[in-house]
């Protein structure tokens, strides 16, 4: 019987964390857009003094659900939040799984761009 040694394995560094998104309170210009079956150009939906990102992201988990179905995407649940930092602000991506009138069953994709 031959015996191989094995080297032992280093341990890897663990990676890095990156930061927390956070924005000073302030007021910010929100723009939503939609792209799927039901299809939202991009638009300013208002103004809105935002003093904690995650508080508001979960405040308008429900104006989301009610612009989607305004638009003809009923019945939708939103999925989990992808936060990312951009040049002036920060976007958030999200993904709807909605029922038209129909019962039939489709995928939004969902941006949300905050900015100063």
């Amino acid at each position: 019987m031959i015996c191989q040694a094995q080297r032992p394995q280093s341990p890897q560094p663990p990676q890095p964390e990156p930061p927390p998104l956070w924005l000073p309170p302030g007021n910010y210009n929100v723009t939503l857009c939609a792209d799927g079956t039901v299809t939202i150009p991009c638009q300013q939906v208002g103004t809105f003094p935002i003093h904690d990102l995650a508080k508001f992201e979960r405040a308008i988990s429900g104006t989301l659900s009610k612009v989607l179905s305004s638009n003809g995407a009923g019945n939708c649940a939103l999925g989990t939040w992808e936060v990312k930092a951009a040049a002036d602000g920060v976007d958030v991506n999200s993904s709807a799984t909605c029922t038209d009138h129909d019962g039939n069953t489709f995928s939004e994709s969902v941006l949300i761009g905050i900015r100063p």
